[in-house]
């Protein structure tokens, strides 16, 4: 599968992403405090162990890569971030002194699996792209993605008097997953995927000349000079 495939799959799936996550997400701290009922402590906590997620999971992308694959950590974070936001409704269905461990649990798989995804797919456009191309690309999926969250928070705002807020959060979040299997279109490991540990090897050329400069210079001066 060629590499167009996979560098057209993976802006699909973000933009779909962000679609179904700002359909959530404009709605989720009116959800969290009206229908699961947390105080302003726990939401901070839930948002604060996401985030450290994120951190984690930018940090620990290229490992994942090397243990499991380029192609099974693209499609398991792409996934995963999605099944992180469709895990919040079930903060329901437990007991509510253990919601909020269910929600910060969802919250940190979600930004966890999103920040391998972003590692993963933006090393992957930029090993495979000619140089010329990349700040197109980026212009295109920025504006793609940014386009998508203001249609899904527009959408959330249209439904969110008429629709009931758990059940917007779980479509959004069936979407979200839903968006994942987009980049089971792609194979990006046929396509020599960028190593998460470059390595520079120096030009053989530049050090055989000057090692031969040297041996020269060497010379030079052995040769007793004429006085004459």
């Amino acid at each position: 599968m060629n590499a167009r495939l996979v560098l057209v799959c993976a802006p699909a799936a973000e933009a779909s992403y962000l679609f179904f996550f700002s359909l959530g997400f404009a709605v989720l701290v009116v959800f969290l405090r009206s229908t699961v009922g947390l105080d302003a402590t726990s939401i901070g906590l839930m948002f604060s162990a996401g985030s450290i997620a994120g951190l984690l999971g930018a940090v620990l992308a290229a490992r994942l890569s090397a243990r499991f694959g380029l192609t099974r950590t693209l499609r398991g974070a792409a996934i995963a971030r999605g099944a992180g936001l469709a895990l919040l409704p079930v903060s329901l269905l437990v007991p509510a002194h253990t919601a909020i461990v269910v929600l910060i649990l969802a919250r940190a798989v979600n930004a966890g699996a999103w920040s391998v995804y972003e590692v993963l797919a933006n090393s992957y456009q930029q090993a495979t792209l000619p140089d010329r191309h990349r700040g197109s690309a980026t212009a295109a999926g920025l504006w793609l993605g940014r386009s998508t969250e203001t249609v899904g928070a527009a959408s959330a705002a249209a439904l969110a008097a008429t629709v009931n807020l758990t059940l917007l959060i779980a479509a959004a979040g069936i979407g979200a997953t839903s968006s994942g299997l987009l980049t089971l279109l792609a194979n990006p490991t046929t396509q020599n995927p960028p190593s998460p540990h470059p390595k520079i090897h120096p030009v053989k050329g530049h050090r055989q000349a000057a090692a031969g400069d040297a041996r020269k210079t060497m010379a030079d001066r052995a040769i007793p000079q004429d006085d004459g």
